[in-house]
């Protein structure tokens, strides 16, 4: 018992066309994972720069505490010479 030859084109037309749309789908989801890709080196990128800022608001801030104690320090040095001219 032999399968007729016109079912046999129907279902190789079929597969043939499974296959097409299986093709389809994979270029899809291939599309779709570049640009998740592309959206997670993005994601990586806004963090390491938010990263960035936050290290250097952290160094700003520490420059800034330096500056100050610099900046008192010389008050003190200034207070000690105006009374030490005083005391003449």
């Amino acid at each position: 018992m032999s399968i007729p030859l016109i079912e046999l084109e129907n279902k190789k037309n079929e597969l043939e066309n499974k296959i097409a749309k299986a093709k389809s789908l994979i270029d899809q989801l291939g599309e779709t994972l570049e640009k998740d890709v592309n959206n997670i080196s993005k994601s990586e990128e806004i963090i390491n720069l938010k990263n960035q800022i936050y290290r250097d608001i952290e160094f700003r801030k520490k420059q800034c505490e330096e500056f100050e104690q610099t900046y008192n320090a010389i008050l003190d040095e200034i207070k000690l010479e105006k009374l030490l001219f005083n005391l003449d």
